[in-house]
């Protein structure tokens, strides 16, 4: 059976992925207000229902696309309830055929895996590998739910704080889109 913690202030006890401990230690270092929660499985579009509720949030979906010749990059982030395909990212930015990336490049580049993916990432993109790409429903939310880099513990911040402050410290220069 699926569960969902209560909400959570604090960091948790131990990480699963080293870019894990590095979140929380942003978070902590930049003094960012955050809520949480933890889950025992990562979860599925229904599971992930629950967790939202449970942040009463909107949670988004974070995508790592690339190239054929995985030469190019991005970092897609959508709301988790909105379908999305490679040929959307391929229309909207004008670049031929993308897909979805091999999760040995995914862990390489940004730290993670598929259920672990999350903006959070940008933290480990010191040489700008990815191109973020945010749908601007995104930004009408005053906040955003994502993981922190595990498939299990989920976060809630401000959209304010991701747009104004972390995507400028992180030095990405992201690409706004309508999917």
């Amino acid at each position: 059976m699926f569960f969902v913690s209560e909400v959570k202030t604090n960091r948790p006890n131990t990480f699963d992925v080293p870019l894990q401990k590095l979140v929380y230690k942003m978070l902590r270092e930049n003094a960012v207000e955050y809520q949480r929660v933890e889950t025992n499985a990562s979860p599925g579009p229904a599971e992930l229902l629950q967790v939202a509720v449970q942040l009463q949030v909107m949670m988004v979906q974070t995508l790592f696309l690339c190239d054929r010749q995985q030469n190019d990059f991005y970092l897609v982030i959508t709301p988790q309830d909105k379908p999305f395909t490679p040929e959307d990212l391929s229309a909207e930015l004008r670049i031929s055929h993308v897909g979805f990336a091999p999760v040995k490049l995914l862990q390489s580049l940004l730290g993670t895996d598929t259920a672990g993916a999350t903006v959070l990432s940008l933290l480990l993109d010191t040489e700008k590998h990815a191109q973020l790409v945010i749908d601007r429903e995104v930004l009408q939310e005053e906040y955003f739910g994502c993981t922190d880099g595990s498939g299990t513990n989920f976060l809630k911040l401000r959209t304010e704080w991701l747009t104004g402050e972390f995507i400028p410290a992180v030095g990405h220069d992201p690409m706004y889109v309508n999917f």
